[in-house]
């Protein structure tokens, strides 16, 4: 008896899972530069809101960001992960800024802090739809000038 092997994860499923890193990035990140572990247990009660917010934050960053880069890239025939997570981090830690920044977060972080959050969580979001999507991690001479 021969099997096939297991269908390719298609763009749909791959947007649709991928975000759901993003709390698991963001919280720990959050708590480590906001120093919540030394402030005591108040500090604690924002979580919760971080999580909701990088899970909103990580789904508006693959439907505005990470799928348009991977349309252009496409296009261009230029599609692999180098490049789709170069392009995310960076545009992904401008928005997440400039979301905070127009959200009026109420203890901001400070731009640096921001700016870092904003391009780790984008570039774990963007490995794990280029994982789900088994997008190659560079593409080969051979196919460039094809």
């Amino acid at each position: 008896m021969q099997t096939d092997p297991p269908a390719r994860t298609s763009v749909f499923q791959a947007a649709l899972y991928a975000p759901l890193v993003t709390p698991l990035v963001a919280i720990p990140l959050t708590a480590v530069v906001m120093n919540i572990y030394a402030n005591g247990v108040d500090q604690l009660v924002k979580l919760p809101f971080v999580a909701i917010g990088a899970l909103v934050y990580g789904y508006l960053g693959m439907l505005l960001i990470c799928l348009p880069i991977m349309g252009v890239l496409s296009r261009f025939r230029a599609l692999d992960a180098i490049r789709l997570c170069t392009g995310t981090s960076t545009l992904g830690a401008l928005a997440w800024f400039w979301l905070n920044s127009a959200t009026g977060a109420p203890e901001a972080l400070g731009p640096f802090s921001e700016l870092l959050i904003g391009a780790i969580c984008s570039l774990v979001v963007s490995t794990a739809f280029c994982i789900l999507r088994e997008i190659p991690l560079r593409l080969s001479r051979r196919t460039l000038h094809t």
